[in-house]
Formats: C-alpha cells, sequence, structure tokens
C-alpha cells in the first residue's frame, strides 16, 4: 500500500514537470539555472521602462529585444513568457514609431495566445486587441486630424456647416428630444 502511495506522489510531481510546448525541462521544474536568467530577464525589462521615460527610443527598444531573446531561450519560443515578451518589445517599437515591426510583434504574440489558449481565451482576446489597437493607433499622414479640423468651425466649436447640426437634430441628437432613459416623455 505505501508503494503505492510513493508511486502515485511520484506520478503527481513528475508528470507535471514534464515540458509543454517545446519549453526547456528547468523552466518548468522551475530550477535554481534558470532564477538568474529570469532576474536578468526583468532586469532588461526595467532597463527597457527607465530608457522609455528617459526619451531614449532605441535604448529602450534594445533592452526590450534583449529581454524577448532570454523570455524564448528560458521558457521557449511559443511560451506565455515569450508572448508577453512579444507585447513588451511592441510598446518601445510604437513609441519609436516603427509601427511594422510593432505589428509583427502583437500579431505573433497573438499568435501564440490562440495557439496555447484556444481562440475564445481571454488572453488570446486581449491579445487580438493589443494587436487591433497597435493597427488603429498610427496616424502618420495626420489624416484624422486634418479631417477634425476641416469639419470645425473656424471659431473651434460646432458643426462645419448648419446642415450637420440640423441632421444631427434631426436624428434626435439635438437638445430638447430626450429619451426616457434622460427623463424624457415616452412616446
Amino acid at each position: 500500500m505505501t508503494r503505492v502511495r510513493i508511486g502515485l506522489v511520484a506520478t503527481c510531481v513528475v508528470l507535471p514537470a514534464v515540458p509543454a510546448s517545446g519549453q526547456p525541462l528547468a523552466a518548468v521544474t522551475g530550477s535554481a539555472a534558470v532564477a538568474p536568467r529570469v532576474a536578468e530577464r526583468d532586469r532588461l525589462r526595467a532597463t527597457a521602462l527607465e530608457k522609455m521615460r528617459a526619451g531614449d527610443h532605441p535604448a529602450d527598444v534594445n533592452a526590450a529585444r534583449d529581454g524577448l531573446a532570454l523570455d524564448r531561450a528560458i521558457f521557449g519560443p511559443e511560451s506565455g513568457a515569450a508572448a508577453d515578451g512579444l507585447g513588451v518589445l511592441a510598446g518601445p517599437l510604437e513609441r519609436s514609431e516603427d509601427w511594422v515591426a510593432a505589428g509583427k510583434a502583437r500579431d505573433e504574440a497573438l499568435a501564440i495566445r490562440t495557439k496555447l489558449h484556444g481562440p475564445k481565451d481571454w488572453r488570446a482576446t486581449d491579445a487580438r486587441l493589443a494587436a487591433e489597437h497597435g493597427r488603429l493607433a498610427p496616424d502618420p499622414d495626420g489624416r484624422a486630424a486634418a479631417e477634425a479640423a476641416r469639419r470645425r468651425r473656424p471659431d473651434g466649436g460646432g458643426p462645419a456647416n448648419i446642415r450637420d447640426g440640423e441632421a444631427g437634430r434631426r436624428a434626435g441628437a439635438g437638445r430638447g428630444r430626450r429619451g426616457p432613459a434622460e427623463g424624457g416623455a415616452r412616446g
């Protein structure tokens, strides 16, 4: 009976330590050899944050890339830590306005999260939203700002012409037409 218990305990300890998706065994078991490398990765991420605050974008990007390389070496190229590292790298790339590289990093993080957790998991959804935000954020030509300026009157307020205002009032967006949720009459 005791041998069976020892065998069950050993199975419970050894089986969870099997590496998943190409991870090294040392990363899964949390061996002492991994701890200094993880500390170095954390130091690189902190350095990236310091460089970002100082406005040194090239050093910020380099520190984030070095941290990502350690994530991949320690935990495997398709691990959750690698996806986190890609997200960290995308931030400095966006701040340095390297939109293409930032988009690739976010897309790769999305692919990893989807592969690890499935497309409906919240982590994959977060990665998908981050990738979409990264695609929408850049406005290199300033078209959105130019369009907003064109639509405003020279005095800085209101619609560009009377028709825009009238169309909004006819649709119920003007003052005085409130629905039941805003305290108006039911209709």
